[in-house]
């Protein structure tokens, strides 16, 4: 079973978010403690040049996460609009 740790600046966007984009990121955190990699539930894609780092499109939320495999640990590093989180 995988832990998620949330980055302090991903956080704070996370609370500024509109509370159904809230509440469905809250629910990938729970599908991440079981799946770190939920591509059957979500637009998942593997970010290039970068090992285990993944984005998960939320409609214009892009979360970006990193998979820790041997320790079991996603931290999820960026939640951004999808203007501003690829910048």
């Amino acid at each position: 079973m995988f832990s998620v740790k949330i980055d302090k600046k991903a956080e704070k966007n996370y609370r500024k978010m509109p509370e159904h984009y809230q509440r469905r990121i809250f629910e990938l955190g729970q599908v991440f403690k079981l799946k770190p990699v939920p591509a059957q539930e979500y637009d998942v894609t593997k970010i290039e040049g970068m090992d285990n780092t993944y984005r998960i499109r939320i409609g214009t939320i892009r979360i970006v996460y990193n998979v820790s495999w041997n320790t079991q640990i996603i931290e999820i590093f960026k939640i951004e609009w999808r203007g501003r989180a690829y910048k």
